[in-house]
């Protein structure tokens, strides 16, 4: 075999020993799931068990575990790729068998939130509960599966039913027969007997145009800053003071003639104040009285 040969040998070993530790990054050859409690606190239900016991900070889960989270506590399980599982308050999530035709394991969220941050395409997460209804059971089911790059989502549980959001890279989401694919900004919501729907990113155009509404409001700050300037009472005062005959004050300096000397103004005489003649009393006539006819003399003619 020439030196060709054994080169393409070896890279065909290496690509299978790739490929095997990718396919058993988060499973073991056995069935089971390695993990790790990086933060929160959380409890594990071994299938087969009645009793939960917490989580260790190392932990291997098999088939039909249940890892579980009380209503004030949440937990980061940390998988052998290095993705990472955030159960929120109040969640629970079980380990199941792979697909038949499938090698990756599926994490059933069965209550409550779990968000999701991918470094592979290993494994499965999936939305699965059963409400009754009149005569039957509702199933609300909805499996997603990162495809290949990094992904970022979460898997949420309301009133109504299930949804997820993806945040980045890209993410495959089945339901019955919908099939669909989610980029970053889409989402996915299932309720109860409802096909499944993919919403697509909301336009980003309305969001800039609010972000502008505030330019406004500082516009009219700028004007009321205008209105409260008013500080011409002074003028008014000099205006009322020169309409009620205060006179200005004189130049301080006399005009300029051209350089030469100052002219200099000619003092007026002062005023001479000429003395009234005294008033003369002039006497009123004497009053006339009326004369009155003498008296008769005795024995004269009458």
């Amino acid at each position: 075999m020439g030196t060709s040969g054994r080169w393409l040998l070896a890279l065909g070993a290496l690509a299978v020993c790739v490929s095997g530790c990718q396919q058993t990054a988060s499973v073991s050859d056995d069935g089971v799931v390695p993990a790790t409690l990086s933060e929160g606190q959380a409890f594990w239900l071994r299938a087969g068990s009645l009793e939960s016991i917490p989580v260790p900070i190392s932990l291997d889960m098999g088939w039909g575990d249940v890892i579980w989270t009380p209503p004030d506590q949440e937990a980061t399980l940390r998988l052998a790729d290095d993705s990472i599982l955030h159960l929120g308050r109040d969640s629970r999530v079980s380990v199941r068998a792979p697909y038949p035709a499938d090698t990756r394991p599926i994490f059933r969220l069965t209550g409550g939130q779990i968000s999701i941050d991918a470094q592979s395409g290993s494994f499965f997460v999936e939305s699965y509960r059963e409400v009754p209804q009149s005569l039957r059971l509702a199933l609300i089911s909805m499996r997603l599966s990162p495809i290949g790059t990094p992904a970022r989502l979460d898997l949420v549980f309301d009133e109504t039913g299930v949804s997820s959001s993806v945040f980045s890279g890209m993410v495959e989401v089945l339901s019955g027969d919908v099939r669909g694919t989610l980029e970053s900004g889409w989402r996915a919501i299932l309720t109860i007997d409802q096909p499944l729907r993919i919403v697509p990113p909301t336009t980003p155009t309305p969001t800039a145009s609010r972000t502008l509404t505030p330019s406004p409001t500082a516009t009219r700050t700028a004007t009321a800053t205008r209105t409260a300037t008013p500080t011409l009472t002074p003028a008014a005062t000099a205006r009322t003071a020169v309409a009620t005959g205060t006179p200005p004050p004189p130049p301080t300096q006399p005009p300029d003639n051209g350089g030469g000397q100052q002219p200099t103004a000619t003092p007026l005489p002062p005023p001479t104040d000429t003395p009234l003649p005294p008033p003369t009393d002039t006497p009123l006539p004497p009053t006339e009285k009326p004369t009155r006819p003498p008296p008769p003399t005795p024995g004269g003619t009458p």
